[in-house]
This record gives structure tokens, C-alpha cells and sequence, in this order.
């Protein structure tokens, strides 16, 4: 197969995409029976299989390879200069993964979106990271909350990125509700406690739990039953109806 008729290469930009970079290069000099050059010194494919390493390297990384007069040593040349940085950077990554915690108010697309990405920086370097490995770290790194549905979507072994996603974002939207409904159920009991008003609809009884008096002033406050036409009076004796 010709190298012509296939995609380009992504050019060598560094350590970085190192990795990524010297095993597509040498798959497609193995289809083009070029490999030999690097491989076993081979000189009458050294002059191409050296072109070929040249358009593939970013520009500013041409001066190290410029003055190489094999494929091998130009190739040899960028291993030794890259292969031992990218692997500290794989360390890095690795390291980055392993501390990978969700952060107080991220959002979980974030904290997921922000583990994929070191998941795809180990994989650009050649790191044979399992999508299983990084879903156990993503739900290593979530809160005690989440922990009961953590434990039992590890057990499932073939549990992908973004099944993970939706199933805690289940718990996310379960504990959002239950916090909604609690909202719900205290503010009526705060507002009859202190004589709350609601805009349009005065103050809350806490005795009958009508608008428009309070609990002192209420009629109803025993069972239905209405003490008077005429409103409660509180004077500095006691409290009741005027004889």
C-alpha cells in the first residue's frame, strides 16, 4: 500500500504525543516495507523511510534529525530524546488519575469530563489504560454520598464512561428532589412558628393554619368550633373573649 493513498501522520510535536506518534509512523512504514531501515539498518530503504520521519516531525523539531544520514539514526535520535520524557509524563498522568477526587460543587459532567481527559492524555502516550480502570477511578473519587451506588457499579466490569455518568447522576438528581421536598415541608412550619406573612395573604395561623391572623387571634382553635362574632381581645390580665 502506498503511503500517498493513506491519511497523514499527526505531526511529532514532542514528548507529548511521542508515544502516539512512533507507533502510527511505524505501522505505516511497515505497510510500505520500510520498517527494515529502522529495523535492521537496511540502506537502500534508509533514504525514504529518513524522508518520510522528516515530513512527519514539526518544524522545530527538523534540526535534530537534519544532519542524521540514516532512517535509524534520526529515528534512534528522537526515541532518545522523547521516550524517556514521555514516560515521565505517563507517571504524571498516572499519578494525576490515582488522586482524581471530585471537587465540592463540581458539577459531575465536569468531574467526569475532567477525568476523560487524563484518561485520553495516558492513551495518546501508548499507556494501555482499560476504560474499566478509569471508571473505577472516577468512582474512587466521588464523595461518601454516592458510595452505595459506587460499590455496586463496580461490580459490573464492562461499565462504560458514560453508563457510569448516567446512572450517578441518578443519586445527583434523587438528592437534589429529597432536598427540594424538605425546602417544602420546613418553610410552612417556619413561617406558622414566627408569625410569617406570605406576600398578598398576611400573617399564617399556626392553629388553623389560615391567613389573615395569627394563632392568639384565631376563632377556630378547637376543633371547628367559634368562640364569638367578635375578635379575641388580649389585654394585660389574660387572655379571652369580652364579657
Amino acid at each position: 500500500m502506498s503511503l500517498s493513498k493513506l491519511s497523514p501522520i499527526e505531526l511529532l510535536t514532542g514528548p507529548g504525543n511521542y508515544a502516539a506518534w512512533a507507533f502510527k509512523l511505524k505501522s505505516r512504514m511497515v505497510l510500505d516495507d520500510l520498517w527494515d531501515a529502522i529495523e535492521k539498518g537496511d540502506t537502500s530503504k534508509s533514504p525514504k523511510a529518513l524522508a518520510i520521519i522528516g515530513i512527519s516531525v514539526d518544524n522545530k523539531l527538523v534540526a535534530p534529525i537534519r544532519k542524521c544520514e540514516t532512517a535509524k539514526e534520526a529515528w534512534e535520535l528522537l526515541k532518545g530524546i522523547y521516550a524517556s520524557k514521555s514516560a515521565g509524563r505517563r507517571l504524571k498522568l498516572r499519578r494525576d488519575l490515582v488522586r482524581l477526587m471530585k471537587r465540592p460543587q463540581e458539577p459531575l459532567a465536569d468531574y467526569f469530563a475532567r477525568a476523560q481527559e487524563i484518561g485520553d492524555a495516558l492513551i495518546e502516550i501508548g499507556d494501555k489504560l482499560e476504560e474499566t480502570d478509569l471508571v473505577v477511578a472516577v468512582l474512587a473519587g466521588l464523595p461518601d454520598e454516592y458510595m452505595a451506588m459506587a460499590e455496586i457499579l463496580m461490580c459490573n466490569k464492562k461499565l462504560t464512561m458514560g453508563e457510569t455518568l448516567g446512572k450517578v447522576s441518578s443519586v445527583e438528581s434523587a438528592k437534589s428532589s429529597l432536598v427540594q421536598q424538605q425546602s417544602e415541608e420546613v418553610t410552612p412550619v417556619l413561617a406558622a412558628h414566627y408569625g410569617g406573612q406570605q406576600k398578598g395573604k398576611g400573617p399564617l395561623c399556626y392553629a388553623c393554619g389560615k391567613h389573615g391572623h395569627k394563632a392568639y387571634q384565631c376563632r377556630d382553635r378547637k376543633g371547628g368550633k367559634v368562640f364569638g362574632k367578635e375578635p379575641i381581645v388580649i389585654d394585660s390580665a389574660h387572655v379571652g373573649r369580652p364579657h
